[in-house]
């Protein structure tokens, strides 16, 4: 094993209070969010069309809006801003920095593959400002690559990027879809942070616990 990828959100780090400062935008202009159900009947498909960045982030952030009723212009830029605080609020999950930094000393090319309109030097920076300051040396990302997970290219490009093979690299990440399509790859699947259905090749109660797996001990 020479590499490991990782999901994003979910596997290195979470949002603890999500869409706090949205709430408090609306409550400000004497509105409330909409239910859950109406916001996944409105967003899923421009969200997806962004993700593959056919769409400009943009238009998603104003659906949510417009689904809260903010139709005034000032008002869609203020809350567009709420929601970028929002996404950059972020908590790196524990165990994720000591274990990153302990297999970067071994060795280890370690990337990230993920789902997201977000720009890859933004992501990091807010890992970085959470703590999380290694060096990544591959980045992944849906929008860039025009398409999103399982496809194999996200995983086809981290690999290629830092030259090692699939059967030299292993995939840590939380949802079935993801790490069905590392599995087809030839990746090791490495699950973490789970529901107890998802396959895997391996499942960590902990994410420190890849330093205990054989075949994470050194590089080979």
């Amino acid at each position: 094993m020479k590499a490991l990828f990782f999901n994003a959100k979910g596997v290195l780090y979470e949002r603890l209070n999500p869409h706090h400062y949205l709430r408090a935008f609306l409550e400000s202009k004497g509105l409330q969010a909409p239910p859950v159900h109406v916001l996944k009947e409105i967003v899923p498909e421009i969200k997806d069309q962004i993700m593959r960045g056919r769409l400009i982030p943009e238009i998603y952030t104003d659906a949510i809006l417009k689904a809260c009723g903010v139709t005034n212009p000032s008002w869609l830029i203020e809350g567009q801003r709420a929601i970028e605080r929002d996404q950059a609020d972020i908590t790196i999950l524990p165990g994720v920095v000591s274990t990153l930094e302990t297999l970067k000393g071994l060795g280890f090319k370690l990337g990230i593959i993920t789902d997201s309109y977000v720009p890859r030097e933004k992501k990091i920076g807010w890992m970085r400002a959470g703590g999380l300051k290694i060096e990544w040396d591959t980045y992944s990302n849906s929008r860039d690559l025009q398409a999103i997970k399982p496809a194999l290219s996200l995983y086809q490009f981290a690999m290629k990027d830092v030259g090692v093979s699939a059967a030299e690299s292993g995939f840590v990440g939380h949802h079935q879809l993801e790490l069905t399509g590392a599995h087809r790859i030839g990746m090791t699947t490495i699950a973490v942070n789970c529901d107890p259905t998802v396959e895997a090749d391996t499942h960590l109660d902990r994410f420190e616990d890849l330093l205990s797996l054989p075949f994470l001990q050194s590089v080979s």
